[in-house]
């Protein structure tokens, strides 16, 4: 019998009395859930099987909503250090929002201190996100906010989005001024046409591809002393590997990733080899420290964690 169709028989006694019980397992389970997201993240199972970050795994591999999984991860690695958070999450004395407010202060060096973790995980058991909003107020004052950015994206339609972001009165005279430089190509001066041309702009400078069109009319000779790799090379590779990440997983999943990629050599140039195209790819920042840590060892990145440059063209 469907479960639904089942629970409209139940008398009301039994009724409640499933419920406690289903909500005990669901507890139990979101326990076990965090117990192994967070060994996937020691091993970091997530750049072996094709992702850039573990956010990446749990929101495409796993399905989870962008908040959701922000919030179990933080819990995870919290819970690694500080393992009577299992206990609290298993029992229901704390939930999982409440914990992941709280996980920004839990810090080893507040072990020691009066206000120490164990306090501060006391004070948020029964209470709610709100409730624990005001405790951490009165224990951390908030500072007055400085400038930032601060982008929200909804999407619109298919193909439109609003964004919205805070900016400093210099950023605006220098919009004004560029409406005014545009004003006969956008006579609408809206925002989108304005900021579209000056990141087109700033694309077509940056990107390696231009850089590729630069050199070639003046060839550089390779220097192979120089650690450092010839931008005509920066901008085959960067061609080649469409701007993405070519890890491959064992199961063959490519991670793609576009954000914080580096050039990597596929045969070390600490071991003598080439900034040649055939030996440079692109790899994202986990995958270049995974291959890093295949060849040289895990102890390699704490002593060398820029053995390949940013791509800052």
């Amino acid at each position: 019998m469907r479960p639904e169709l089942l629970a409209l028989r139940l008398l009301n006694n039994e009724l409640l009395n499933r419920l406690k019980r289903a909500s005990l397992r669901e507890r139990k389970a979101q326990t076990q859930f965090l117990i192994y997201l967070a060994e996937v993240d020691r091993r970091q199972l997530y750049a072996i099987e094709g992702y850039s970050s573990l956010f990446r795994m749990v929101t495409e591999l796993l399905g989870y909503s962008e908040s959701s999984a922000l919030k179990r991860i933080q819990v995870a690695r919290a819970a690694r250090r500080f393992p009577q958070i299992y206990d609290l999450l298993s029992e229901g004395k704390v939930s999982l929002s409440v914990l992941s407010l709280l996980c920004p202060y839990l810090k080893l060096e507040n072990v020691d201190t009066l206000l120490n973790v164990d306090t501060l995980l006391k004070e948020a058991q029964g209470k709610s996100v709100r409730a624990m909003e005001k405790v951490l107020v009165s224990y951390f004052p908030k500072e007055e906010v400085k400038d930032r950015v601060r982008r929200a994206l909804s999407p619109l339609s298919v193909d439109r989005v609003s964004v919205q972001f805070t900016a400093n009165q210099e950023f605006c005279d220098k919009l004004e001024k560029a409406k005014a430089l545009l004003s006969h190509r956008y006579p609408q001066g809206k925002l989108s046409d304005i900021l579209g041309e000056a990141l087109n702009t700033l694309i077509h400078e940056r990107e390696p591809k231009a850089a590729k069109r630069k050199s070639q009319s003046a060839p550089r000779e390779l220097n192979p002393q120089s650690r450092h790799i010839p931008r005509r090379i920066q901008a085959e590779v960067w061609e080649r590997d469409r701007g993405r990440c070519v890890y491959v997983s064992r199961s063959g999943r490519q991670c793609g990733e576009k954000a914080f990629l580096q050039f990597d050599h596929r045969f070390p140039w600490a071991l003598g080899g080439e900034h040649s195209t055939s030996n440079v790819r692109l790899l994202c920042a986990t995958h270049n420290k995974l291959a890093a840590q295949d060849i040289f060892g895990t102890h390699f990145w704490s002593i060398d964690n820029n053995r390949e440059r940013d791509i800052k063209p």
